[in-house]
């Protein structure tokens, strides 16, 4: 028993220590205020904008990795059809 009790504290700093690391390392959620949200983030410098058959996309990324492999943000689109016949080149969720 006495070398249980010397194990399982080191288990447990160990353990904490670890978590501690992961939680600093951790990206933080991008936060969108609720101005953004109910539309005002479509007035943002950075926004962009593209017509394509009469129709206009509004388009704002408000995260990037910082390797530009995961991005997120808003769009605004009227209603649009696009026919996709080869494999689509990333992941993408909507």
């Amino acid at each position: 028993m006495k070398l249980f009790l010397p194990l399982a504290s080191f288990a447990a700093f160990t353990l904490g220590v670890s978590l501690t690391l992961v939680a600093t390392d951790m990206p933080k959620p991008a936060l969108l205020q609720k101005e953004d949200i109910a539309g005002n983030i479509f007035t943002r410098p950075d926004m962009y904008k593209s017509v394509e058959d009469g129709n206009t996309t509004l388009d704002v990324t408000s995260l990037m990795s910082s390797d530009g492999k995961f991005a997120s943000g808003m769009y605004r689109s009227g209603a649009t059809r696009e026919v996709i016949d080869e494999p689509y080149g990333v992941d993408e969720f909507m």
